[in-house]
């Protein structure tokens, strides 16, 4: 079954690598939520997919919640595991599967990577320079 995957154990494998790095470990009885904020910082950017599938086996066993900035970190990662968000004109946060967004099941299968993506504007939220990161108004494009 493999190791027990707790924030112990990512802080290890990144101290491993030299890179130490402390997720937050949240139990309630029901649950484990393991939470860290930008995990890729100070690492290579090939050593990001290894991070992503580190993460990946973490969120098997717990919830996981990581955020980024990095697209290389985001081509680690599959559209069903990334979360997008963004303020929307009333300021307040919203959020949006990026499987959910319209073209990029398609783009992925045809062989983009997901934070190229992200980089190219084709997300269409999350933008901080378009909008502040909101959608487009209906009718206008971006």
């Amino acid at each position: 079954m493999g190791p027990a995957v707790t924030a112990e154990w990512l802080h290890w494998r990144r101290a491993a690598k030299g890179k130490p790095f402390r997720f937050l470990d949240y139990r309630d009885g029901k649950g484990q939520v393991i939470s860290g904020e930008e995990p890729e910082n100070f690492l290579h950017p090939r050593l990001l997919p290894e991070l992503a599938e580190e993460c990946r086996t973490a969120a098997a066993r717990s919830q996981l919640l990581a955020t980024t900035h990095s697209p290389f970190f985001l081509n680690g990662l599959r559209p069903s595991e990334v979360r997008v968000l963004y303020r929307d004109d009333n300021g307040y946060t919203q959020v949006v599967r990026a499987a959910d967004i319209q073209g990029v099941r398609e783009f992925i299968e045809a062989g983009a990577s997901l934070g190229h993506l992200w980089m190219e504007g084709h997300f269409g939220v999350g933008d901080p320079l378009v909008r502040g990161g909101a959608p487009a108004e209906k009718g206008k494009s971006r």
